[in-house]
């Protein structure tokens, strides 16, 4: 299948200890190195032979987003979607509105109406132990995908995919040190460049890529001034109808107070960020002075499409998409129903040492508005 072929190019192996809610790195500052028992290449998962027999009823699978507002969880339901038609099962999904009494509630009742496996994206992690018991007293199979569902030990509770946060925040970070004069900056005098991180504080598989990336800048360049370092942070707009308008709004009050910055360097760790930050690029006419890097697809590679003066400023993406994640998602689960394998024993290419179960890891590669069609997936 062509979709494999092309989701394997931006795959990495499983990283130890890059968990999604940890933005920490060794002393040396990389990424710490794969262990063993989990270093195989992360190639995209084939479908199982042969559906469950259901008596010619389409499986039930729930899908529990955390908030369906975000791009990102649409086009995991998407994908999940399209997966269903090829492995004969339906996609029941809820939107918890970030709300996790609200995600609890709707995996309670799902459970009581039947469903015969699940996937999730938290509202956060701390939630995992509830719905990890939940669901494992019900005896419902499920695999988590980039909000890490573990137990209260710490351990992850199922199998599942997540992205490689510290990958996610060096790969950019080391792009842009690579292109730097070419982007236009001079790193011997950054007296007038800012550097904007777009993130959000209370979402660590987010925030910890900017953190990353911001790492790894400054042991570069560690005589970047302090002052000129700006976090546009969507949390602290708390009045966001979601987070494209959250991040454009503290882009325009950043950019306002900050008027003796002439050049600015930007990093968005989420496409949805990346977006409101463009729209307040332009608002201020700082095409020709601001230049963005930032990680994902689902909304940068339509906007390179739709509109080319873009690729003026915004100049290069980490790219992956939820394609990629949904894929292992859907391994898992037809394993585990289909083939009645236990938790333990799906993914296990993907099982680091201390851990039970099996979890993929996804960095992605770097891309521009020159290359990117090689690797390109439309619609996700």
């Amino acid at each position: 299948m062509k979709r494999r072929s092309i989701i394997a190019i931006a795959l990495v192996a499983v990283m130890v200890f890059a968990l999604a809610g940890c933005g920490k790195t060794n002393d040396a500052g990389s990424t710490p190195p794969p262990a063993d028992a989990g270093s195989a290449e992360a190639t995209a998962p084939e479908a199982p032979d042969t559906p469950a027999d259901t008596g010619g009823e389409k499986l039930k699978i729930a899908y529990f987003g955390g908030g369906m507002q975000a791009t990102w969880l649409q086009n995991i339901l998407k994908a999940m979607n399209e997966l269903g038609e090829e492995n004969g099962f339906e996609v029941i999904n809820t939107d918890a509105e970030w709300d996790g009494d609200k995600m609890l509630s709707q995996i309670d009742t799902l459970i009581d109406q039947g469903i015969d496996g699940a996937t999730m994206f938290l509202t956060d992690e701390s939630l995992g132990p509830a719905v990890a018991e939940r669901l494992n007293a019900a005896g419902v199979p499920f695999a988590f995908e980039t909000m890490a569902v573990k137990n209260a030990d710490g351990k992850y509770a199922a199998p599942g995919v997540l992205s490689d946060v510290i990958g996610m925040g060096r790969i950019p970070a080391e792009w842009t040190i690579e292109h730097i004069t070419d982007l236009g900056f001079d790193p011997t005098d950054w007296s007038k460049t800012g550097l904007m991180l777009g993130t959000n504080s209370i979402f660590p598989p987010t925030d910890d890529r900017a953190v990353e990336y911001r790492r790894v800048f400054l042991e570069k360049y560690p005589d970047f001034p302090a002052a000129n370092i700006v976090v546009n942070d969507v949390a602290a707009d708390p009045n966001r109808p979601d987070d494209t308008e959250g991040s454009f709004n503290q882009a325009m009050a950043n950019f306002t107070a900050n008027p003796q910055i002439e050049k600015w360097l930007v990093y968005a760790s989420v496409d949805d960020y990346a977006v409101g930050i463009a729209r307040a690029i332009e608002a201020n006419n700082l095409q020709s002075t601001a230049k963005m890097i930032s990680c994902g697809g689902e909304r940068a590679m339509p906007e390179w499409i739709a509109d080319p003066s873009v690729n003026e400023y915004w100049v290069a993406e980490l790219y992956f998409n939820a394609l990629m994640y949904a894929e292992y998602v859907v391994e898992a689960l037809m394993e585990m129903i289909n083939e009645g394998k236990a938790p333990e024993d799906v993914l296990v290419d993907y099982k680091a040492p201390g851990e039970d179960y099996g979890v993929a890891m996804i960095i992605g590669t770097m891309v521009t508005p020159e290359d990117y069609e090689e690797i390109y997936v439309p619609g996700y």
